[in-house]
């Protein structure tokens, strides 16, 4: 017997910018993207590897599919995404704005990232930025609040966390931070850098290498990257 899941359904707020999520900032291949009437389409989008399942982008049509949005998995971890290089892929979500909650863990020798599936949905359009905040954490926790194709808002949460000794943030976006809590440290690659209170933001151009040498653990970011 060789069977194997071809397809598989997730609810959507719109086709066009779930598309554009999927191809832009995951790199998915974009499959299929036929126009069925009626407003309904069958879009199909599939990690970049040579063999793997198929998702259907499927756009919610009822009040109860929409409450669904991000949450098909009950909270629990619900996709695993196989990869020839965590580290690649891990900068490459974050500088695009993907939530990733926890990395570095250990399992099996492998190292892996657990992406909440929250992430994938838009933000309320109102909020507050002290609301609903994480609980402690062993990493930086990054949520996204708002999204279009020229930029991205985001919080991020650090728990007092600093960059891992030699390695460097090098985003592909400008980057407006404001640090709305604590007290933080930004070391560029020049040797300058801020020391930052709550209330200070800083504006860093796209590939200006820097890190987070300090932190306290109550510290909070709004950071708005921009093309």
């Amino acid at each position: 017997m060789n069977q194997r899941i071809g397809y598989f359904s997730l609810l959507v707020p719109d086709y066009d910018e779930s598309i554009n999520y999927f191809t832009h900032t995951l790199e998915f291949k974009l499959l299929e993207n036929s126009d069925l009437g009626d407003g309904k389409r069958w879009v199909v989008v599939q990690p970049d590897g040579e063999i793997g399942t198929g998702i259907v982008l499927a756009k919610a049509q009822t009040e109860e599919e929409k409450q669904l949005i991000g949450r098909q998995g009950a909270g629990r971890v619900w996709l695993f995404l196989h990869t020839d290089d965590f580290q690649r892929d891990y900068a490459h979500f974050r500088d695009h704005g993907h939530t990733v909650s926890r990395r570095d863990a250990t399992r099996y020798q492998a190292r892996w990232g657990y992406i909440p599936q929250e992430s994938m949905s838009m933000a309320s359009e109102k909020g507050n930025l002290f609301d609903n905040l994480p609980e402690e954490a062993s990493e930086e926790v990054f949520e996204t609040l708002f999204e279009k194709q020229t930029g991205l808002i985001e919080r991020i949460v650090s728990f007092g966390e600093t960059t891992p000794e030699n390695e460097w943030y090098d985003q592909d976006r400008d980057e407006w931070v404001l640090l709305a809590r604590g007290q933080a440290t930004l070391l560029y690659r020049d040797g300058s850098q801020d020391s930052l209170k709550a209330g200070d933001y800083v504006y860093i151009p796209r590939h200006k290498q820097h890190r987070v040498t300090f932190a306290t653990e109550d510290a909070i970011w709004l950071a708005i990257h921009l093309e």
